[in-house]
C-alpha cells in the first residue's frame, strides 16, 4: 500500500533514537540498536516516541480516553462524534454533574478526584485531537471504516458465515481496530514505517495464519478511504495483522491485565532479550501517550540494546513458549543458549539488579548526574542503590538475541 519504502529503519535517520545509540544490521538478525563507540551510561534515555496507534480490548474502551489513555467516567465520557462505539475521549472542561460543581474524574489510581484546572484544560483537548486522526476532522476514514466492520462482523455472525469464536472475541476487535488505526492515518511516514517492520509470516502457524486471512478479507471490505487513494488489499491487512502481533507493545492496567496494544514503529527495533539491558517506560506527562527506552545498566561500545517483551522470572521452557506464541519466535540470547542459566549465579545477581521484588517490573536507575536511586516502571517503589559498579558484568550482554 505504502509508496516510501520505510529505509529510515534501516538508519535510524530522523527517528526516536538519542546520539548515543545506532541502527544496525546483524547478517543472521537482521535489523537492531546498539550502542556507539562511546558507550551508554545506566538510566539513560536512549530513544523517546510518541505512539503512532493503539487500541484497546472492546470492554475498555469507554473506561479508558482514546487520545490520552487517561481513566474515564461512564457518566462523562464523550463519544466520538462519527457515531462508532469504539472511540470514547475525555470531557471537556466544561463538563458538571449534577450538583453543578467541577466534574469528578477517576484518576491514575482509581480514585475519584477534583481535577485542577490545568488538568482539565489538557483533558478537553482529547477529543479534538483525536478528531484530527480517527474522526470527522481527519475525513472520517476511521471512524467510518470501523462501524462498516463492526456492521460486516455482526452481519457474518447473525448469518453464520463468520466463526464466533473469532470476530466474537475481544483479541480479533482490538487487532481489527489497531490495523484500521495504521490503514487511515494520515501520517504517510508513520504508516511506511509500520509496513516496513519485520512480520514473521514465516513463523506463525498454519492456524494463526488462517485467522488472520479470515480477518484480512473483512477488515480489507471495511476500509473506506478518500477517492484516489490506494485501494488496501487483502495482503495489506495479513502483513499488518503479522506485524503487529512481532511488533507491539502490550498495555495493562495495574493488575497486570492486558487493556490493549500500541505501535510505536521506531521504538519496534529494539529485541527482545530474556536478560534486558534497557527497558520500556511509559513517559506520557502531556496528552498523548509517549513511551521511553531507558537503560537499566551501563552498557559498553557496540553491544545490542535489548528489552524484555515477557516475565523475566519464567523457566526458560515457559519462556520459549510465550514468546512462540505471543511473538512467534523463539529466543536465543545468552540465557537461553545455556540450559543452566537459570540457575547461574550471575544471571540471578543481574536480574535482581534490574527486576523489581514487589511487581515484578523493571528497575529504572535515576538518569546521569542525578542521586542513586532506582524506581520501578510499574509501581511506585523507589530505593537507594549504592554505586557499586555493574555486578557481574559478564552476564549483562545480550548479544543473540532474536530479531522480531
Amino acid at each position: 500500500m505504502e509508496e516510501d519504502d520505510g529505509r529510515d529503519l534501516e538508519t535510524g535517520e530522523g527517528l526516536a533514537f538519542g546520539p548515543s545509540v545506532e541502527v544496525a544490521r546483524a547478517d543472521d538478525r537482521g535489523r537492531l540498536v546498539r550502542a556507539r563507540r562511546e558507550g551508554v551510561k545506566a538510566g539513560e534515555t536512549v530513544a523517546l516516541s510518541e505512539v503512532f496507534v493503539w487500541a484497546y480490548m472492546p470492554r475498555e474502551t469507554k473506561r479508558l480516553c482514546a487520545h490520552c489513555g487517561r481513566a474515564l467516567l461512564p457518566s462523562t465520557a464523550r463519544r466520538c462524534r462519527g457515531g462508532c462505539a469504539h472511540t470514547w475521549y475525555c470531557p471537556p472542561p466544561s463538563t458538571e454533574n449534577r450538583d453543578g460543581d467541577s466534574t469528578l474524574y477517576k484518576n491514575e489510581d482509581g480514585e475519584i478526584v477534583e481535577k485542577m484546572e490545568k488538568m482539565m484544560v489538557d483533558k478537553s483537548s482529547c477529543e479534538r485531537e483525536g478528531d484530527r486522526y480517527h474522526g470527522l476532522g481527519g475525513g472520517g476514514a476511521g471512524c467510518r471504516s470501523m462501524r462498516r466492520y463492526d456492521a460486516a462482523v455482526a452481519t457474518g455472525l447473525r448469518k453464520g458465515t463468520l466463526a464466533p469464536s473469532l470476530f466474537g472475541s475481544q483479541e480479533a476487535t482490538m487487532f481489527a481496530r489497531l490495523v484500521i488505526g495504521v490503514l487511515t492515518h494520515p501520517d504517510r511516514r508513520q504508516r511506511a514505517l509500520t509496513f516496513a517492520l519485520e512480520p514473521n509470516t514465516h513463523a506463525l502457524s498454519p492456524t494463526r495464519l488462517a485467522q488472520y486471512e479470515q480477518m484480512a478479507e473483512v477488515v480489507a471490505a471495511s476500509i473506506s478511504l478518500p477517492r484516489g487513494a490506494r485501494k488496501v488489499t487483502k495482503d495489506d491487512v495479513v502483513r499488518l495483522l503479522c506485524i503487529q502481533q512481532c511488533n507491539a507493545f502490550g498495555l495493562s492496567n495495574g493488575e497486570g491485565e492486558m487493556t490493549g496494544v500500541a505501535l510505536y514503529p521506531a521504538l519496534s527495533l529494539f529485541n527482545h532479550s530474556c536478560m534486558p539491558n534497557c527497558a520500556a517506560v511509559d513517559d506520557g506527562t502531556g496528552s498523548k501517550r509517549v513511551c521511553a527506552i531507558k537503560t537499566l545498566v551501563a552498557v559498553p561500545p557496540g553491544e545490542e540494546l535489548t528489552i524484555s517483551y515477557i516475565d523475566l522470572d519464567l523457566t526458560r521452557e515457559l519462556r520459549q513458549d510465550k514468546l512462540e506464541e505471543s511473538y512467534a519466535f523463539r529466543c536465543t540470547c545468552a540465557r537461553c543458549r545455556a540450559p543452566d542459566a537459570d540457575d547461574s549465579p550471575a544471571v540471578a545477581a543481574h536480574l535482581r539488579r534490574i527486576t523489581c521484588g514487589s511487581c515484578g517490573g523493571s528497575l529504572i536507575p535515576a538518569p546521569p548526574g542525578q542521586e542513586l536511586t532506582v524506581a520501578c516502571n510499574s509501581c511506585p517503589l523507589v530505593v537507594q542503590r549504592p554505586n557499586d559498579g555493574d555486578d557481574d558484568a559478564d552476564a549483562l550482554s545480550s548479544s543473540g538475541t532474536t530479531v522480531v
